[in-house]
């Protein structure tokens, strides 16, 4: 025999969860040439910035050697081009003067005029071809820098998919990935129903909000053993799965050590806040009290309150009359009577409580 006793308990729900990266970076050759380096361990952790793999410079660096030579070449024509400006210019102010005394032709004046127009003309192409050549040289400087492979994020670099020597390009697959996985990030479903149901509980933005951020999750491993770390509501997709009728959850887990790595499989267990039972006097009566058919029983209803209670007699009469006996139709025809009273309740009872905090 089971000594009956009121306590507080905590209601838990379990879904599949996947593991994955917070961010996941492809890293991709945009350049083409051969594989010359790999300078990182696969499978270790890489800090942005640091070099993965390095593709054969030579091909660019003389591509950026021609791009600064001709950038020098234009930057010598406008300096030529202003020389030949600034003469065309003081021949202009020469002969204007003349001109207006008729001490020079008017002919010489308006050839000095026209030349001075082209002299200016020259330096403007000049000026646009340094322009020209600068980009040329920024591009060549770009391609050179992309013949480095770097790691964009910090995170656990992936397996090598292309080895020393490989010829790649800007079609190529990725060499290889890099994921942040600290905090590591876990995805699970849940019903459309349960959604609404959590989301109802919490009718204003800042209730939500409030809701969300208190929801600790945890995390059961492959192993069976719970992950040490408490986890965190990271969001609900934009979106309802028309095939499935379920909504995408995403939970965020510390992961010092980077023990966690993405694509294992888990149970994300909600810890819910505790269920509060109703305070009615929870004792136990004599065993006499029950046989005699006198006693009364409580019935329970969906969220654990107690609604009603009966005597064992008018339950037997009601069950005969209705036509359906059995524990499930008897709470649910009791629930919907609505009475409030509170009762000592028997050894025998059922409490119906959701298993879901959504």
């Amino acid at each position: 025999m089971v000594q009956v006793e009121q306590k507080d308990v905590p209601i838990y729900g379990e879904w599949i969860g996947t593991l994955d990266g917070l961010t996941n970076a492809d890293v991709r050759a945009q350049v083409t040439g051969y594989i010359m380096k790999q300078g990182y361990q696969e499978g270790a952790f890489v800090k942005q910035g640091q070099l993965l793999f390095e593709i054969d410079p030579r091909p660019f660096q003389a591509a950026l050697d021609q791009a600064e030579g001709q950038l020098a070449q234009a930057k010598a024509l406008l300096a030529n081009a202003k020389a030949v400006q600034g003469r065309t210019q003081l021949d202009v102010e020469r002969y204007a003067p003349l001109a207006k005394e008729q001490a020079a032709s008017q002919q010489d004046l308006d050839n000095a005029v026209q030349n001075n127009l082209a002299a200016k003309a020259t330096v403007q192409t000049a000026e646009a071809q340094i322009k020209s050549s600068e980009a040329a040289v920024e591009t060549a400087k770009i391609n050179l820098d992309f013949t480095r492979l770097i790691a964009p994020i910090d995170g656990i670099a992936g397996q090598a998919q292309l080895q020393v020597g490989a010829l790649v390009n800007l079609s190529s697959g990725p060499v290889t990935s890099v994921s942040t996985v600290d905090p590591i990030k876990v995805y699970f479903t849940v019903g459309e129903p349960q959604y609404l149901a959590w989301r109802k509980r919490f009718p204003t933005e800042s209730s939500r909000l409030e809701a969300d951020k208190n929801l600790r999750l945890q995390l059961i491993l492959a192993d069976g053993s719970t992950y040490a770390q408490e986890g965190s509501f990271y969001f609900a997709d934009r979106q309802v799965n028309v095939g499935t009728g379920a909504i995408r959850i995403a939970g965020l887990f510390p992961n010092p050590g980077n023990i966690l790595r993405p694509g294992g499989y888990g149970k994300v267990r909600a810890v819910i806040p505790t269920r509060r039972l109703p305070s009615c006097g929870c004792r136990r009566r004599r065993q006499n009290q029950h046989s005699n058919g006198h006693g009364r029983r409580p019935i329970w209803d969906r969220m654990g309150y107690c609604r009603r209670a009966e005597t064992r007699r008018e339950s037997c009469r009601r069950r005969h009359s209705e036509g359906a006996p059995g524990r499930a139709s008897e709470n649910q025809a009791l629930w919907r009577a609505g009475s409030k009273r509170q009762v000592t309740p028997c050894q025998n009872f059922s409490l119906i409580v959701p298993l879901s905090p959504w």
